[in-house]
This record gives structure tokens, C-alpha cells and sequence, in this order.
């Protein structure tokens, strides 16, 4: 877990360099983030109930999240066009069997 939360740290920086995006709003984003990760870290103020429902949310977020703006942009065009409900199923399986082992 600390590793990620390095990697993620490492990589916003490296997109805030790369954007030009300025270097102040840039460091109240990585400690905010940073002490989030030290929150969902230390048992002592995160329980385990509420990192489980933390986890187990992160299907709703990912599913309902990553297609919400096709949502909206399939109401404006008044159809689905080319989204298959097929594929939207196997990413709903894909999910759950990454809540599953997670």
C-alpha cells in the first residue's frame, strides 16, 4: 500500500511538471493526498469498517463514474450508438471479481 501511495505521490508531481502546472497548488494537492493516505493508513483513525466500505465503493465509483459521461453524452444524442451492452457487462464481472480479491 505504501509503495502505490509512493508511485501515485510520484506521479502527480511528474504531472504537474510536465503540464506546467504551478508548483504551490501542485504541493497542497500532494499533502492533502499524503495525508489522506496516512489516514486510510493508521488503524488508530481509520477503522476497519469504514476502510471496507471505502473498498466495496470503489465498484459503484468505477462503474457508474467511468461511464457517466457517456451517459450524459447518449441522453444529448438521444441513443446509445455504439455502446454495447455486452462490453458494459463484462466491465461490471471485471469489477466485482477486483472487489472480490481486493
Amino acid at each position: 500500500m505504501v509503495s502505490c501511495w509512493v508511485q501515485n505521490i510520484v506521479l502527480a508531481l511528474l504531472l504537474a511538471k510536465y503540464r506546467g502546472l504551478d508548483a504551490p497548488r501542485t504541493a497542497i494537492a500532494v499533502v492533502l493526498f499524503a495525508s489522506f493516505c496516512k489516514f486510510l493508513l493508521d488503524p488508530s483513525l481509520c477503522s476497519m469498517q469504514l476502510l471496507s466500505a471505502l473498498q466495496a465503493s470503489t465498484l459503484g465509483i468505477l462503474v457508474v463514474g467511468a461511464r457517466l459521461p457517456q451517459i450524459i453524452l447518449n441522453i444529448r444524442r438521444g441513443g446509445t450508438g455504439e455502446l454495447s451492452s455486452t462490453t458494459f457487462l463484462l466491465l461490471v464481472a471485471g469489477n466485482l471479481v477486483r472487489v472480490y480479491t481486493s
